[in-house]
């Protein structure tokens, strides 16, 4: 077997099912502890709470932690698709994937809370919402028809003006 220089090591799994069953509960893995971070910020935020504090200090456990952090979407391609495929697929065997359809649910909510952030960031900085240019902080993609997305550090909108205010 050649093996690209990119890939540590090679772990040999019984059959190509098993081999996609791996990739399978990757991608449920974040895909839920995903929904699980987002709801961890959506109540710190009703709690009146930092969640970036909140994960910030958690990361520092030396074990058994891995730091997620919310967001408007889980991104990419298969994170979102690959859960819902298992779960079609255990409904087909008369199972019910409870863990993986909630964590859906929390994850498909996410871009109305945060969109819902912006509005009310925007409105605190007495700013309307049409014509705003809004930066994302947590990844690549298009949320409004008004606000466009990149890389940053500290999530910020900013308001056309360079003014902006921090969201949570």
């Amino acid at each position: 077997m050649i093996k690209p220089r990119f890939i540590e090591r090679i772990v040999p799994v019984s059959s190509t099912q098993a081999a996609e069953m791996v990739k399978l509960l990757e991608n449920t893995f974040r895909a839920v502890n995903i929904a699980l971070v987002n709801e961890i910020a959506v109540m710190c935020d009703k709690l009146g709470l930092d969640p970036w504090e909140v994960i910030e200090a958690a990361a520092t456990k030396p074990y058994g932690f891995m730091k997620f952090t919310p967001g408007p979407g889980v991104g990419g391609h298969c994170i979102p698709l690959d859960p819902f495929y298992l779960s079609w697929k255990m409904k087909t065997l008369n199972y019910n994937a409870r863990f993986i359809q909630l964590a859906g649910e929390i994850n498909s909510d996410m871009p109305r809370y945060w969109v819902a952030k912006v509005v009310d960031a925007l409105n605190e900085a007495g700013k309307p919402l049409k014509g705003s240019k809004c930066w994302w902080g947590w990844r690549i993609r298009r949320t409004l028809t008004t606000c466009t997305s990149r890389r940053a550090g500290r999530d910020r909108v900013v308001a056309p003006e360079g003014r902006g205010c921090a969201l949570p």
